[in-house]
């Protein structure tokens, strides 16, 4: 039922003490982002909320703080993205898988940046890799 190593609580171990029956993980940020967590109460709802994400149908919407300032106040970054080992992503012309974000500015401060983000594609690390591939790192991002 859940992923959390014998005597850690988890969200899932917590809510699955809580109701009876299993529960199955649909979607999840980052374990260092705090956000959403799509949980499926069936394997039914489970398998139809997979589909979902796996064909394009949930639209994702993220506020991202940037170090640095974005040059125009809405964009779209198209850049492949792969894996270079170890889980570490990157822009690669050559290797990576097509990916799409959209950004769009919602306010400026002295050294950072508040973006509204939208993965049009669903890379791991996406937002992350195509900002950073500006200049632009997420502020507070320890990778």
């Amino acid at each position: 039922m859940s992923n959390a190593r014998a005597g850690e609580d988890s969200l899932i171990a917590l809510l699955g003490a809580a109701q009876s029956g299993r529960l199955y993980v649909v979607h999840r940020l980052d374990k260092e982002v705090s956000g959403v967590l799509v949980i499926a109460r069936s394997a039914k709802t489970h398998k139809f909320l997979n589909d979902a994400f796996s064909r394009g149908l949930v639209k994702k919407t993220y506020w991202a703080a940037v170090l640095g300032a974005v040059g125009r106040d809405r964009g779209v970054v198209d850049k492949p993205i792969r894996e270079f080992g170890s889980g570490r992503m990157g822009v690669d012309a050559a290797r990576g898988k097509p990916s799409r974000t959209e950004y769009e500015f919602m306010e400026r401060f002295p050294k950072a940046t508040l973006l509204r983000v939208r993965p049009l594609t669903g890379r791991r690390h996406q937002i992350r890799v195509h900002l950073y591939s500006f200049g632009l790192p997420l502020a507070g991002d320890n990778r």
